[in-house]
């Protein structure tokens, strides 16, 4: 019989002799594709080396999807053991990290909004019970307004104003999805620190907009405000406030809402629609423009394909009218002489241009690779490059203006474009960087993913640094944790190759190696990690496996099984102490920054402290290094499936990612 995959023997198969056939039969597949080392430098390597496509570990059981945090575990085999539960030595140590479930919450959320708790109808004066006083409710509103609003724009303010002083006099005057938008407001609008005091306000607001979202005619007949309300609702699972999910429940969700989005025509561009009002036209251009963004990355986040191609939509960017301008007899091509409003045109304007580019990118990482693909992925990076500098171009004049009001969530902007542009110029390097010989095949690749690495870590860095401004950036962080922890995975890939330096090239005892400054800044990242491991089980999962792989990689003349046991029971001390100060930061105003800088404290210093780096030919101080990492003119990292299951009874570790 020829080799290969052999067909199933129908009448034998059994649910379990099934199983394991489709296994085989999966595996089979994938040991047909061989990756020679006699291919030209412009070709690249084969599908299994790529992982161009999803594949399953015969080790782990793993799926290894384009663009996870999954494929760069291949590259620490020695620890599958640790992480899967399989190592003899590690029983004791897998027990105290199993007790921790003890401080997270059951995830009993994981369907929402379609969880079906209450089969009795939702009146529309029952949200009168869920409300807090006027002035609590108007703030969490306001806070909404001036956080996510801005980076995920689809409201029209000042309609919406006038929409909530209706609701306040008369509830029942307005339609069940505009309750379940409010609440959902209301849920993303309350501070941490409010959320952590008062669970059951926030869970009852959450409550409250699936109920009244059920109400409405969303799947049969949606309007753009259904459209917003389910938006909402997918932001909210992905920093975890509904549940702590994994990114491909979100991407299930947000292939429903593009679908739904779709339906009503807002794929089309408004010039199309002869009779529909500007203020309509620009709405649902503003929608459509966040409705892409998230997806793509999503998409990036779980390495699964995205809906659209981008031949499937047509509509323009905004136009970015005032919004006191979009009355019924302004025309769309009336412009807004507000220089903040001109100023706040420029995010979604870049966004929209670049998502011909990046859904072709998109594309072209989930599908195997030809011999022209490299010359592709050129063409493809310098256009990522031209919206990057752009988009620099456009936020440096922010950068350098006080943290304080407006000006805020302007940098914020552009902070999110940067992080944005660079992670899918590294879904676009990451498969040559994965590949054997790969600093001596694609050194551009390589060395442009190290640095672009370190400047989102950098980030990572400054973001929460920057956390005591009146209004909190945390919640912008909690938006790309997945980018954050995936950046860091890759750096020490990176030290793991000895891709980075060790000689100074610069005397004098304050400058330091690449591979210091390398390892210094994973040190940083996992002290930032375990200040945060109280907010969610991602980020103790996240805390444990990060320690674990600088444990591996650090030079050490300690056993691997010491060294893992330690960085587990660093996690394990983390946790606990995280939640015994729990009670006593939600108590104390004030206390959660202190708390949250001082638990970083230690490994922290190593970066902010005033010393002088070696990178290269390049020597900079300290206080230049996050500008010189955040403006690198190089691609940075792949989003990661990031960290999935939780405490399950086989295999006995506490964290699994399957």
């Amino acid at each position: 019989m020829p080799d290969g995959p052999r067909p199933f023997q129908g009448r034998d198969v059994t649910p379990e002799t099934g199983k394991k056939e489709l296994k085989r039969l999966f595996r089979s597949h994938h040991s047909t594709y061989v990756c020679t080392a006699q291919q030209r430098e412009d070709q690249v390597p084969g599908p299994n080396t790529l992982v161009p496509v999803s594949i399953r570990s015969k080790d782990t059981g793993c799926d290894y999807k384009p663009g996870q945090w999954k494929a760069d575990l291949v590259q620490f085999h020695e620890l599958t053991p640790f992480v899967f539960g399989k190592e003899p030595g590690f029983d004791r140590t897998s027990q105290e990290l199993r007790a921790l479930k003890q401080f997270y919450p059951i995830r009993v959320n994981r369907n929402y909004p379609f969880r079906s708790r209450s089969t009795i109808p939702w009146t529309k004066e029952r949200i009168r019970s869920l409300l807090p006083p006027r002035a609590t409710a108007d703030r969490y509103i306001d806070r909404y307004l001036g956080t996510f609003e801005k980076t995920h724009v689809m409201l029209h303010i000042q309609t919406f104003r006038e929409e909530t002083k209706l609701f306040w006099q008369t509830p029942g005057a307005l339609q069940y999805e505009w309750l379940s938008q409010f609440l959902m407001m209301l849920a993303l609008g309350c501070p941490r620190r409010e959320r952590l005091g008062h669970p059951r306000l926030v869970e009852s607001f959450l409550d409250g907009a699936e109920a009244y979202l059920m109400q409405s005619q969303f799947l049969a007949k949606p309007n753009l405000t259904c459209i917003r309300a389910m938006a909402m609702m997918a932001i909210a699972k992905q920093i975890d406030m509904v549940a702590f999910d994994d990114a491909n429940a979100v991407w299930s969700f947000l292939g429903l809402i593009i679908r739904l989005a779709m339906s009503l025509g807002l794929h089309r561009d408004p010039q199309w629609f002869h009779s529909m009002s500007p203020q309509e036209a620009e709405m649902r251009k503003r929608i459509w423009t966040t409705l892409v963004f998230m997806d793509s990355h999503n998409s990036l986040e779980t390495g699964l394909p995205l809906i659209l191609h981008p031949e499937d939509y047509d509509t323009l960017a905004p136009v970015k009218l005032c919004d006191q301008d979009l009355a019924e007899d302004v025309g769309l091509d009336a412009a807004c002489h507000n220089p903040d409003d001109a100023d706040d045109l420029v995010f979604q304007t870049i966004l929209s241009r670049s998502f011909p580019d990046v859904l072709r990118i998109m594309r072209l990482v989930h599908r195997p690779l030809s011999n022209t693909t490299r010359r592709v992925v050129l063409d493809a990076e310098a256009k990522i490059r031209a919206l990057r500098q752009t988009a620099a171009d456009m936020y440096r004049t922010y950068a350098t203006c006080e943290k304080s009001g407006d000006l805020a969530w302007r940098k914020l902007q552009g902070v999110m474009l940067e992080i944005y542009f660079c992670r899918v110029l590294l879904a676009l390097h990451q498969p040559y960087v994965m590949t054997p010989e790969a600093a001596s095949r694609y050194p551009e690749s390589c060395w442009s993913a190290l640095e672009s690495a370190l400047a989102i870590l950098v980030h990572q860095r400054r973001l929460y640094d920057e956390a005591a401004d009146p209004v909190s950036i945390e919640w912008f962080a909690e938006l790309f944790k997945g980018d954050f922890f995936v950046a860091a995975l890759f750096v020490a890939v990176g030290l793991r190759r000895k891709s980075f330096g060790t000689q100074q090239t610069s005397s004098g005892p304050d400058h330091l190696a690449e591979m210091d400054i390398a390892f210094q800044t994973l040190d940083a990242c996992w002290s930032i990690w375990g200040s945060k491991v109280g907010l969610s089980v991602h980020h103790f999962k996240a805390h444990l496996f990060l320690g674990i792989v600088i444990a591996a990689t650090k030079p050490s003349d300690a056993p691997l099984t010491l060294r893992i046991q330690e960085a587990a029971t660093a996690t394990v001390a983390t946790v606990k102490a995280a939640m015994s100060q729990k009670d006593e930061t939600i108590d104390q105003p004030g206390t959660d920054q202190e708390v949250r800088r001082t638990s970083a404290d230690g490994m922290m210093e190593a970066i902010t402290s005033s010393k002088t780096y070696t990178r290269g030919s390049f020597d900079v101080t300290d206080s230049q290094f996050s500008c010189y990492a955040s403006s690198l003119d190089t691609d940075p990292f792949v989003a990661e499936q990031f960290l999935s299951e939780i405490f399950v009874e086989d295999p006995p570790f506490a964290w699994s990612f399957d």
